[in-house]
């Protein structure tokens, strides 16, 4: 039988469901792994990223790209995430680079 403690746990979770992070010189935009959010939060953001695929599907990228927006509204520690926005100048390409680093990283079951 295994033991652990919830010591040992809490870290493991740490490293294995560790928040993408954006650097900005010595500023930092944490977004955090979706697992690790709250749940109301999480929930939000589940059902931006299905509408978000929805729309991708259809090829309305223009809102698949709000909904990225959207999403990094959501999830962006501190709602700092319109102040990442605004630094990237609304750039789709790097928004679009930015939420894909976050869900890749967030995978489940992946560190």
């Amino acid at each position: 039988m295994a033991t652990f403690s919830l010591d040992q746990l809490k870290e493991t979770v740490s490293e294995k469901y560790e928040p993408t992070i954006i650097e900005n010189g010595d500023d930092k935009f944490v977004l955090p792994n979706l697992l690790q959010l709250p749940e109301k939060r999480r929930n939000r953001v589940i059902e931006l990223t299905s509408q978000a695929e929805k729309l991708e599907e259809t090829g309305d990228a223009g809102a698949a790209f709000d909904m990225f927006e959207q999403i990094l509204l959501a999830v962006v520690e501190d709602d700092r995430g319109q102040e990442l926005i605004d630094l990237v100048d609304n750039n789709s390409a790097i928004i679009t680079e930015i939420f894909t680093a976050w869900t890749e990283g967030t995978q489940v079951g992946e560190a």
